[in-house]
């Protein structure tokens, strides 16, 4: 492998702890019952649930990224276009889920480790999957004084396909004018963030904050490290 020149992140799991999901529409139902609007009935979010279901599983089968905005459109747009905006409405349930819920926090070692990386002169991307807007991710990571780091991010949602698909880090890759064999890719999950990014030849780290991975597993792979914190990060790239 060349000398590192880039490294790629994984969000969610790696600098920003996400609340499952599937808790996003539990949020919604409280700000409902909170802000007393009767329209957004159990029987809504009931049926908003299943499709959310099927749309996530379609999506793990195939691969791809399904937009969790129209789930929520195919039974809530019509009632919007009488009661107010549906893109207003789906921005106020964000807002509430990651900040009122705690549906968002950062971890404490992101931002010295992205401060110390970009003191070493090293490009530094984002890539995430997410059925959420592109732009409600990008407000997590402005108001957590993250974005300002990063030289590129993408999202899942805005190219169709899902780690590990070959097609998001090629693209990746693409967008940020670097080759596979100077980038580093981190992130929280073997399949998506390590084994992935290593098919097409980039390096791999796994953060493991929980000690969670079978090492054994891990033995004879060169350029596949786990670190438990992001903080000693610059000392292995230094290394490399």
């Amino acid at each position: 492998m060349k000398k590192i020149k880039a490294v790629l992140f994984d969000m969610g799991g790696t600098l920003i702890d996400y609340t499952p999901p599937e808790s996003f529409l539990v949020s919604c139902r409280a700000y409902g019952r909170r802000n007393n609007i009767k329209w957004l009935s159990e029987e809504v979010f009931d049926k908003i649930e299943m499709k959310e279901y099927k749309a996530r599983e379609d999506a793990k089968f195939w691969r791809r990224e399904f937009s969790l905005w129209k789930v929520f459109s195919s039974e809530l747009a019509i009632i919007c276009r009488k009661i107010g905006e549906f893109e207003k409405l789906m921005e106020d349930f964000y807002r509430y889920y990651s900040v009122n819920c705690g549906g968002a926090e950062i971890y404490q070692d992101a931002l010295p480790t992205l401060s110390q990386l970009k003191e070493m002169n090293l490009y530094i991307g984002l890539v995430s999957n997410t059925c959420f807007p592109s732009k409600m991710h990008l407000w997590d990571l402005e108001r957590f004084g993250l974005l300002r780091f990063f030289s590129h991010t993408l999202f899942s949602i805005d190219i169709g396909y899902r780690k590990p698909s070959i097609e998001i880090y090629c693209r990746a890759l693409e967008n940020n004018h670097i080759e596979p064999n100077e980038t580093i890719f981190i992130g929280d999950q073997l399949d998506k963030d390590v084994y992935g990014p290593l098919s097409l030849g980039m390096g791999g780290i796994l953060i493991d904050r929980f000690n969670s991975v079978d090492y054994q597993a891990l033995l004879g792979t060169a350029e596949y490290s786990v670190i438990n914190t992001l903080e000693i990060l610059p000392k292995i790239l230094e290394k490399i």
